[in-house]
């Protein structure tokens, strides 16, 4: 785990919300690093100061919000929602920020994927939603859907990225700052698919969804996209891997029933795997 990584899961790790696999990864790096530890613990007091806050609760008058509501409900009407946002099914979502939260996100470099969708026959060229990647305050968070998975955004800075579809031609897209997004990502051929993220020439994540038709499990070795998706065939699992492509061969026997266990086992120091949402498995290099 590298030292930008260890920052992205400081909230993480003191809210204790981390997969035992990435905890564990997480505290051999800082307990390596005395500066990347004073770091933690500099981070840690801090949020220990901001807790102890208390904030004013300032009532708004109830005029005000019966104009706000008018307003509101007029700019709804006469927004044009993106074509793209109503064929891929994406849908904004209301958002509260929380200033705990975007503080200690503030800190931290975090990446945040983008959705594709996909429709159409089998032979059609798939077609990404929305992508999206924020530095900074901004949340995302993946569930499994039928299908495939759904992606739902919160907060963040205005993004330019593009995702290149395996065999198919790069698309790119922005997303408003602090918009809200939910995009479900589907892939319905019977054949896993992959889908590359790219920001500028830099790969930032690679997502994977199993196909339709079941895969018998069956060791093999290969580079981490063939790994990534020999896993999303074997444990019929959409795969999330963050990190550049790197040129190490990785050795799968998928002997575990576990998904997290078989990919931990596989990658031996290259990386950590967790499983988020109890249906999405995330692979960090």
């Amino acid at each position: 785990m590298t030292s930008d990584k260890a920052r992205e899961y400081f909230s993480a790790h003191h809210e204790g919300t981390l997969e035992p696999g990435l905890r564990a990864s997480f505290e051999r790096k800082i307990a390596a690093d005395a500066a990347l530890k004073a770091e933690y613990d500099a981070f840690t007091e801090t949020i220990g100061v901001l807790n102890a806050l208390r904030f004013e609760t300032i009532e708004s008058p109830s005029y005000l919000s019966d104009r706000i509501a008018t307003r509101l409900e007029s700019a709804r009407e006469t927004t044009t929602v993106p074509f793209w946002v109503q064929w891929f099914g994406a849908r904004p979502v209301n958002q509260q920020a929380n200033p705990r939260f975007v503080w200690a996100m503030g800190l931290s470099a975090c990446l945040l994927l983008a959705a594709i969708g996909l429709r159409g026959m089998e032979s059609a060229e798939a077609m990404p939603a929305a992508i999206w990647n924020g530095e900074g305050t901004g949340t995302v968070k993946w569930t499994k859907a039928d299908g495939g998975v759904t992606a739902t955004f919160k907060g963040g800075p205005a993004r330019e990225l593009s995702v290149v579809p395996e065999g198919g031609e790069p698309q790119s897209y922005r997303l408003a700052s602090q918009q809200g997004l939910v995009v479900t990502l589907s892939n319905p051929n019977s054949s896993a698919h992959r889908f590359t993220v790219m920001s500028g020439k830099e790969t930032v994540a690679m997502v994977v969804l199993p196909g339709t038709r079941p895969v018998p499990k069956k060791p093999g070795s290969g580079t981490m996209d063939e790994f990534a998706t020999a896993v999303a065939n074997a444990y019929r699992i959409p795969v999330v891997v963050k990190g550049a492509p790197e040129s190490e061969t990785v050795k799968w026997s998928f002997e575990s029933l576990e998904v997290r266990k078989a990919a931990e086992e596989a990658l031996d120091g290259h990386g950590s795997a967790s499983v988020m949402g109890g249906d999405v498995l995330e692979i960090v290099r």
